[in-house]
């Protein structure tokens, strides 16, 4: 409890050390070979060592998640409340898609299948908001906490216009403190 740790400087002595005793590449050459046996290297591939991109990916799949889980909660809550109205609207493909939550199914990999995937989410998002205004009840179910939430969450990450349904741009959407993140 009374150990104060290390000091940076020793970092330093051992980089000084390999260097020295020239052998910091056979400890990268180790380091790569681990990797490459664990697939995590290819023979030819690019390597990128800014985050930029990562951020970037882990943006989207955050996005994906949140809608997805929206919209799943939303349907659930529906469910209980007119399960039968909710079974009669929805197109059979939803019951696959919004069985399980998001982020036990496996999202797609390419960037277009993920625009596609989070097109698909805003159109059905949006299909059962227009079918909650059609709905005798409609005013009801729409304070349904859940639903709230699928009406927030759509407005602030999607946009329907004359050009159609798309999903908002970072840029566009609220800041990040007041920006939703999860349905729960």
């Amino acid at each position: 409890m009374t150990d104060t740790g290390f000091d940076a400087s020793i970092l330093s002595e051992f980089r000084t050390r390999l260097v020295q005793g020239e052998i910091e590449a056979f400890a990268l050459d180790r380091l790569l070979e681990h990797c490459q046996a664990r697939d995590l290297l290819r023979a030819g591939g690019e390597q990128r060592t800014d985050s930029t991109h990562v951020l970037g990916a882990v943006r989207q799949v955050n996005r994906l998640e949140l809608l997805g889980e929206t919209l799943r909660a939303a349907l659930n809550e529906l469910a209980q409340e007119e399960g039968a109205w909710l079974q009669s609207i929805t197109p059979p493909a939803w019951f696959e898609r919004y069985a399980h939550r998001v982020e036990e199914c496996r999202l797609p990999r390419s960037k277009s299948g993920r625009q596609a995937y989070l097109q698909e989410l805003a159109h059905d998002g949006y299909a059962l908001l227009d079918a909650l205004e059609r709905h005798p009840r409609g005013h009801a179910l729409k304070s349904l906490p859940g639903v709230a939430l699928l009406r927030q969450v759509w407005d602030q990450q999607c946009q329907r216009g004359a050009r159609g349904i798309r999903a908002r741009e970072i840029d566009e959407q609220p800041p990040g403190a007041t920006r939703l993140q999860s349905p729960y």
